[in-house]
């Protein structure tokens, strides 16, 4: 008569367990696709993010190398023509250029704008140990070199876009450098105008690739952790900056 009492308490515990063990698969389960459309959630925000930043980065890229043409075009420039060639990529709307220099044989001749970067002009590069590297690499590689970010003197932080310029010899069989065209791109307002970092709490955002060395840079943006961190980090995401001719 007893047996039946205690087959009854151990249906109960067992189906008492089941039920537990349900309710923990289920909420696993919720977890787990709560997460899974966190993840899709995050990917769409940063590569959308990823996209806006290339695109405009390339644009500001793209009026930098337009002023190769004004070189071959007039080699012997002086400042009231630099001025005026500069004048649209610096006044443009949605321009985040901060200031444009010309540097024939490496010294700063011309600069837009000139009020404020007085004391600039007739610096030579190679007297300038922080920016000379990056200076030289883009003469020796004969290639565009995207520097930074880096603090500049006048607040803030920015890029700074190096354009080499070889001009063609008179003989047209060869040609010679020219000098360089430097140009500083505000990446504070340049990452806000994308959304990064966006303030959502509930996300961390983290960029390498200081000096546009990619994986390789140093991070620059958010806490270096955050890309250490393989079980927590959902996506990543890499914008290539194309290594272009400059002579053309």
């Amino acid at each position: 008569m007893t047996s039946a009492p205690r087959h009854s308490r151990l249906f109960s515990a067992l189906l008492l367990t089941l039920v537990v063990a349900l309710g923990t698969v289920g909420e696993w389960l919720i977890e787990k696709q709560a997460n899974a459309e966190l993840r899709v959630d995050v990917q769409n925000r940063l590569g959308q993010s990823r996209e806006r930043l290339a695109a405009t980065l390339y644009a500001h890229i793209q009026l930098v190398r337009g002023l190769v043409s004004v070189v071959h075009l007039a080699p012997d420039l002086d400042q009231q023509r630099f001025e005026i060639a500069t004048r649209p990529l610096l006044e443009g709307g949605g321009s985040y250029l901060r200031n444009i220099a010309a540097a024939p044989d490496l010294v700063i001749r011309y600069m837009a704008p000139l009020k404020g970067n007085e004391r600039a002009i007739g610096r030579a590069y190679r007297d300038l140990p922080g920016q000379f590297a990056s200076v030289e690499r883009a003469r020796l590689t004969r290639q565009m070199v995207v520097a930074g970010p880096v603090k500049l003197v006048q607040g803030g932080v920015g890029l700074i876009v190096r354009v080499p310029i070889y001009l063609p010899d008179a003989t047209g069989q060869g040609d010679h450098f020219w000098g360089m065209v430097s140009a500083v791109i505000d990446s504070d307002r340049l990452l806000a105008s994308v959304g990064l970092p966006d303030g959502d709490p509930t996300m961390e955002v983290a960029i390498r690739g200081r000096d546009g060395l990619g994986a390789r840079g140093e991070v620059f943006l958010g806490r270096p952790q955050v890309l250490d961190r393989k079980s927590t980090r959902l996506n990543s995401s890499h914008i290539p900056l194309s290594r272009m001719p400059s002579s053309a």
